[in-house]
């Protein structure tokens, strides 16, 4: 079920204050594949292990903590921690929607061939900005057109 128009406001905002934070405090956010993850809602303190996958379920939970709006776990798998990248393309395309026109918008799930990232600046293909956690070195900012292996472009059905 779609949200409110200010429902959706804040969670967007949420998830674009969250991913910023993440950025900024990368040193403090390491990679792992590691089932089931540890959510996590303050960024920046402490230790955190994610992988890209982890991350963008991580961001609609830390969301639904900020604006206390109940938002489904994105891979489908009710925020236990056990979702995937293949879990998440699986429920957005029975969920979702599969964005076909711009502008992308934050929230927005971007899904590769074994990777996924969040948008956190709404624009086209080459303005719009996403947070990508995919190795050691993220989570960083990336455009959307810096991999070549796309799949496509999702919306959460709590932001149709």
């Amino acid at each position: 079920m779609s949200l409110s128009p200010t429902a959706k406001k804040k969670v967007r905002e949420s998830i674009a204050t969250y991913c910023q934070q993440a950025v900024s405090n990368e040193p403090r956010i390491h990679y792992s594949q590691t089932r089931p993850f540890p959510f996590v809602d303050i960024i920046g303190h402490g230790w955190h292990t994610l992988d890209c996958s982890g991350f963008v379920i991580n961001n609609y939970w830390n969301a639904s903590h900020d604006t206390h709006v109940w938002l489904a776990d994105p891979s489908g798998q009710k925020m236990s921690g056990n979702g995937n990248t293949w879990t998440m393309t699986s429920w957005l395309s029975t969920h979702g929607k599969k964005i076909t026109t711009q502008p992308y918008l934050v929230g927005d799930i971007a899904m590769f061939d074994g990777h996924t990232m969040i948008c956190h600046r709404k624009g086209d293909k080459l303005t719009s900005k996403w947070t990508s956690h995919g190795s050691e070195g993220g989570p960083v900012s990336k455009e959307l057109g810096y991999r070549k292996d796309l799949v496509g472009v999702f919306r959460h059905p709590a932001l149709l």
